[in-house]
């Protein structure tokens, strides 16, 4: 048997019977799971209002016009 081949023995030797066996195992994989899961939902909307935010923005930008500030030479002297 070679090196290589060890893990792959090992891991058909388990089955999935551990995790009956193991609780504090089967919590701490559904946990994992969940938190996984949880992160890719709350990292979406995040970028979903961020996104929403830059447009919202940009569009306020465009219609807001610079106002021009009275400078001394834009009327003729007294």
């Amino acid at each position: 048997m070679s090196d290589m081949s060890a893990p792959v023995v090992l891991a058909q030797t388990n089955s999935f019977g551990e995790f009956a066996r193991e609780p504090i195992l089967t919590v701490a994989c559904v946990l994992l799971i969940v938190v996984s899961c949880a992160w890719i939902i709350v990292s979406r909307m995040i970028v979903r209002h961020l996104k929403r935010y830059d447009a919202a923005a940009a569009q306020a930008k465009q219609r807001r016009r610079p106002t021009r500030t009275k400078k001394v030479w834009d009327e003729p002297p007294a």
